[in-house]
């Protein structure tokens, strides 16, 4: 087995193969997935990946994301794999990924326990229900308290001086038992979490759909979904393949972006999360 850094191109390349992938899997299951945040985006404004990008997001519905979860592993190319905090201990995030076993990675602010290649997130949409600006802040305020639990979790897995950042939450932080959070199962939050999404609804479908690790859980507007953008589906090309994305994508992307047909300035022009990648050659495969 042989190692070597990935050039930009060839980053984006692992990374196209894992949506290729999810969008072959989803198919055969018969389940709808959407392209997400930047990655709608690009599609949109630049039919592919955002130039000083390097990411790719999805998103499904919470019926089909469950079955996604328990099935893709089943029906995927050994080259990929899901994982999620109910199949890895320690996991650091509240939301699935696929990753390509082909690559390794290490980000920037985060070592993870465990190994893990370049990766496709993949979000649930759940519906919720609001009447009242108190019920959006007092949703605000909960999943602040999620995202800073989650925090403390990372200390542990966070190098160097983004330890401090990390520290900062549990100072500020206003829940109950936080200094537990220092040893406990990073996992065990995420799923603590999830099934608190899961269940803002208390199973009913409403107008309103929240996917809650996005943008910062302080902005909670950029959060919530009209259910109405979803009821369509259409493919958008992205990198010369076609993907599935809800139909309704300028009122979605407006609602975000605002005037995101504008691309902004060169000095916020910034991406890059992913630098550093080692690239993992099995010649077995």
């Amino acid at each position: 087995m042989s190692k070597r850094n990935l050039s930009d191109i060839e980053i984006k390349q692992e990374m196209l193969s894992v949506l290729v992938e999810i969008d072959r899997v989803a198919k055969l299951l018969g389940l709808r997935y959407f392209l997400f945040a930047g990655t709608l985006l690009g599609a949109v404004r630049h039919k592919g990946f955002i130039p000083w990008d390097d990411d790719v997001d999805i998103s499904m519905m919470r019926k089909d994301y469950e079955i996604f979860l328990s099935e893709f592993n089943k029906h995927a190319n050994p080259r990929f794999r899901l994982i999620s905090p109910y199949t890895e201990k320690n996991y650091l995030w509240g939301y699935a990924k696929v990753i390509n076993l082909d690559t390794s990675l290490h980000e920037k602010s985060l070592v993870p326990p465990f190994a893990y290649g370049l990766f496709v997130d993949v979000f649930p949409l759940d519906y919720v229900e609001l009447s009242s600006e108190q019920e959006k802040q007092a949703l605000q305020d909960q999943l602040i308290l999620f995202n800073r639990r989650q925090m403390i979790t990372d200390i542990r897995y966070a190098p160097g001086i983004w330890k401090f950042g990390n520290l900062w939450n549990l100072i500020i932080y206003k829940g109950k038992h936080r200094f537990s959070y220092l040893f406990r199962d990073a996992a065990l939050n995420n799923i603590e979490f999830d099934r608190f999404q899961k269940n803002l609804s208390e199973g009913k479908e409403t107008d309103l759909l929240l996917v809650a690790f996005g943008p910062e859980p302080n902005q909670i507007d950029k959060l919530l979904y009209k259910k109405e953008w979803y009821d369509k589906v259409i493919e958008l090309e992205f990198e010369g393949h076609y993907f599935m994305a809800p139909a309704a994508y300028d009122a979605m992307l407006t609602n975000v972006y605002g005037d995101y047909m504008t691309p902004p300035p060169e000095k916020d022009r910034k991406g890059g999360h992913l630098k550093g990648v080692r690239y993992t050659k099995d010649e077995s495969r």
